[in-house]
């Protein structure tokens, strides 16, 4: 989906011709969708969203590290001995580069619904999966690394698999979630020593004090921060406005609220998702309820006990299956 936005205000100043490719990321359901939108906003910049572009690289990408020599081997029609491989004769900066060169190309198609844009941003929370492929593509690309407090997050996750989504994808269960959160954004954080433009901004921080931080991603990206256009952005993306727009599930934009986690989430969830994320979270300035070390909760406790118990389940059965199968070939 191209987005971008109508009879918005003409944009003073330009901020140059070359393209900038744009990655946002983030733990999903952290208001990446939210950030396209108000990026989309203005002149300078058309947004795409979920693409899956780079998931469909993944299997080209295997392919390419895969070591076995028998694989992609060119054999000879007369003696059908091996005689090279097919990677002998492309580096991989040659191999990276085409499939660069390919995926920018179809970025570009974008150009076509906003003729004056020199950006072009893409949103896929689940590219965090993807950074190391991603960094290969896309080097000089800039990554906006969206954050928000886990507890909205999860109050999120519960609300939408009621929805349009399901607990395969997003997880119910408060460790479940903790681990997939945390995983998420340390992957995101770790591109700040890796790429060469990286910028971190906080969904609270966007609530509270939107006009300064999409100013300071406008300046980061080098287009227009005129104050007539950060206001645009923010008065054409308020969530109730978003809400009406057709092209989205049924409850996808809820009420966008910082402390909605609040009435989302019993006290258990709450001293659950705390406990494990405590640190992250101090890191973060996510204040806590549960404030110094925290006890670890019974919804803890009992997960991390029946998994434990579900492996040795799991080894016994295969053990005595072994056992089994051992004794019928030795008679």
């Amino acid at each position: 989906m191209v987005m971008g936005s109508a009879n918005k205000p003409v944009e003073k100043g330009g901020a140059g011709t070359s393209k900038k490719q744009v990655f946002i990321i983030g733990s999903r359901r952290s208001g990446t969708t939210w950030t396209l939108w108000l990026l989309s906003d203005h002149p300078s910049i058309v947004g795409i969203q979920h693409t899956n572009l780079i998931d469909a690289f993944k299997k080209i990408n295997s392919w390419w590290l895969d070591d076995e020599k028998i694989h992609n081997s060119i054999v000879s029609g007369k003696d059908e001995k091996i005689k090279a491989n097919l990677k002998d004769f492309m580096t991989e900066s040659d191999f990276y580069g085409s499939c660069h060169q390919m995926i920018s190309s179809i970025f570009n198609q974008s150009f076509n619904e906003k003729a004056q844009a020199s950006v072009v941003v893409e949103s896929q929370p689940e590219n965090v999966d993807n950074l190391d492929l991603l960094m290969k593509l896309f080097p000089d690309a800039y990554y906006l690394h969206v954050i928000r407090d886990p507890r909205s997050v999860f109050g999120s996750w519960k609300s939408i698999v009621k929805t349009w989504s399901s607990e395969d994808v997003f997880h119910t269960h408060p460790v479940e979630f903790a681990e997939r959160w945390k995983k998420d954004v340390l992957k995101g954080r770790g591109l700040s020593e890796k790429a060469r433009h990286y910028m971190e901004i906080q969904y609270e921080d966007m609530k509270s004090n939107g006009a300064s931080v999409l100013k300071s991603v406008y300046n980061w990206l080098a287009v227009d921060d005129s104050d007539e256009l950060v206001r645009h952005a923010l008065e054409s993306c308020e969530m109730q406005k978003l809400k009406k727009k057709g092209n989205m599930p049924k409850g996808f934009f809820r009420k966008g609220l910082s402390d909605g986690w609040k009435t989302d989430l019993t006290t258990a969830e709450v001293q659950s998702v705390e406990y494990q994320l405590k640190d992250l979270m101090d890191d973060l300035g996510y204040e806590r309820v549960n404030k110094g070390d925290i006890s670890e909760p019974a919804i803890v406790k009992h997960y991390y006990m029946k998994k434990s118990l579900k492996l040795r389940l799991k080894k016994t059965l295969i053990f005595n299956l072994l056992r089994k199968v051992k004794r019928r070939l030795t008679g």
